[in-house]
């Protein structure tokens, strides 16, 4: 992803500006399990659905944060469909303390089971024991002890960036799965007369 967009300051700012009651890593992981079960998805609408609720009556809204946000999802979005596994989870950089990138990762997971948790049961219905796994991992994810004092050795290190590289390609077999095999099963049942 672009890092002009992608900065996860830029995206605290903006979500910050428009008064959302959600963390950067909670809009990326509810992004990416919208993407991963109702693609293509309407962006603008999307973040207009999640970020409204936010501001006060009467407030003048400046769209600089919702262009921001946007373009967040845009790219996210483009990563899913190129196929290439480009996507990226939005995470603070590496050089914010592994206690607050783990947060952030928790928050990510829960975000992400709020957005599958959006969809019809029939969504997740018939997935596959490892997309099965990958969801079940995540909800695991979300209890994670993150709390002051976790480990920052360089094992620390070495499992954070493990589990952002399970996520990143966890998400990607889900929405190849469930995107993907739904356009075949659809390709599959031929012409309807």
């Amino acid at each position: 992803m672009s890092s002009d967009f992608t900065d996860y300051l830029a995206a605290q700012a903006a979500l910050e500006s428009a008064q959302a009651d959600i963390t950067v890593a909670e809009f990326h992981g509810t992004f990416c399990a919208l993407m991963c079960t109702r693609a293509p998805v309407d962006t603008r609408a999307w973040v207009d659905e999640i970020v409204v609720h936010g501001l006060p009556d009467g407030t003048s809204e400046d769209d600089l944060w919702r262009d921001c946000l946007v373009e967040i999802a845009d790219l996210t979005s483009a990563a899913f469909v190129d196929g290439e596994c480009n996507l990226e989870i939005l995470l603070p950089d590496d050089d914010q303390s592994l206690q607050e990138r783990s947060q952030a990762l928790v928050d990510w997971c829960s975000g992400f089971l709020f957005g599958i948790g959006l969809q019809p049961a029939a969504v997740c219905e018939g997935l596959s024991t490892d997309s099965q796994e990958v969801i079940n991992d995540i909800l695991d994810f979300t209890h994670m002890d993150v709390s002051p004092g976790v480990d920052e050795d360089q094992m620390g290190e070495k499992s954070y960036f493990e589990l952002v590289e399970y996520l990143r390609v966890g998400a990607m077999l889900l929405y190849e799965e469930i995107i993907h095999g739904a356009e075949v099963a659809v390709a599959d049942s031929g012409p309807l007369h």
